[in-house]
């Protein structure tokens, strides 16, 4: 169909999808009908904000407001890992790393110091988006006043509660891990 005017987020686009053999030989193919990120890419960073106080590790939230949640839990706000998509562009660690530590400090006021990848990407829907997500662990030194602070709460008190974020589940136990928590 016709849209009678351009989408603002999502772009839609047909791309021609071919199942390949082991020996490179096209097997079978098709064309797919996909709505992707206009501005941005299909890749996601999600971080796991750390800081270290008094002996213990603290795991910064970020508190969305989330309508769709209104239906779920009977509020919208809930407890996230921060993230953001990547613009087109950044396709190395290196210019990751930088944006990462710009929106952590534009969005949260949180100033980041070391960085590092918390295990390989993965795919949280697969077959249903292309989107693949970063996981990063980041130390946090500093915080600035921000309109959206992050809520920091002990990383080994984080864990003994019912997560309801994907992203959260994912960097928590993760980060929990890495530092030898779990």
């Amino acid at each position: 169909t016709t849209a009678p005017a351009e989408p603002g987020f999502l772009s839609l686009i047909c791309a021609e999808l071919e199942e390949v053999a082991a020996d490179g030989s096209a097997l079978a193919s098709r064309p797919l009908e996909l709505a992707l990120p206009r501005r941005l890419s299909t890749n996601t960073v999600v971080v796991a904000p750390l800081w270290r106080s008094g002996g213990e590790v603290w795991f910064g939230l970020e508190e969305r407001d989330l309508p769709a949640v209104q239906c779920f839990e009977g509020r919208s706000n809930l407890f996230v890992a921060p993230a953001w998509r990547l613009p087109w562009g950044v396709e190395s660690l290196t210019p990751a790393r930088e944006f990462l530590k710009q929106r952590l400090l534009a969005d949260h006021g949180a100033r980041a110091k070391e960085m590092w990848l918390l295990g390989g990407h993965y795919h949280p829907s697969p077959g249903v988006t292309p989107e693949a997500v970063f996981p990063f662990a980041v130390e946090i030194v500093e915080e600035e006043a921000s309109t959206a602070p992050l809520r920091w709460v002990r990383l080994a008190e984080a864990l003994a509660h019912p997560l309801r974020d994907g992203h959260l589940r994912v960097v928590l136990h993760r980060a929990a891990h890495a530092l030898g928590l779990l």
